[in-house]
């Protein structure tokens, strides 16, 4: 197995060739190898020489949420370039879910998803379930 060093100087050497099959095949191998956050910054970082290079579907997510969840948004945004897929993702208030959900005006409506991810916590939505009672 390469080494991360490595990989990333072969994508480095196929951007400077324009080689962008082969850039988003040696991110691929990068992020099999060491799937971290780091890892995931770094294909970030690489992403906007794939935009218009490699055919790209564009996809809005947003995020209402009881808990954090900004530290998995740069994981799910370099899978999903990894997977084709141009992903912006707007994270709504800590614990407003309810709010963005029922408010026609709010910035989950607002930001126009193609796809809303619910993240709450069981205990938050359903306490009875959480306390046993």
């Amino acid at each position: 197995m390469k080494s991360t060093a490595v990989m990333r100087d072969q994508v480095e050497h196929a951007i400077a060739r324009q080689d962008w099959g082969e850039m988003y095949y040696l991110l691929r191998a990068a992020w099999a190898a060491d799937a971290t956050p780091a890892t995931a910054n770094y294909i970030l970082s690489k992403g906007e020489y794939l935009r218009g290079h490699v055919s790209l579907s564009p996809c809005r997510m947003a995020v209402a949420r009881s808990f954090t969840i900004e530290p998995v948004v740069p994981l799910c945004r370099a899978v999903a370039l990894l997977k084709g897929i141009d992903l912006t993702v707007q994270v709504c208030g800590f614990n407003t879910y309810a709010q963005d959900l029922l408010d026609a005006q709010s910035p989950l409506y607002q930001s126009s998803p193609d796809v809303v991810l619910l993240a709450v916590q069981t205990r938050d939505i359903a306490p009875e379930l959480w306390s046993g009672i």
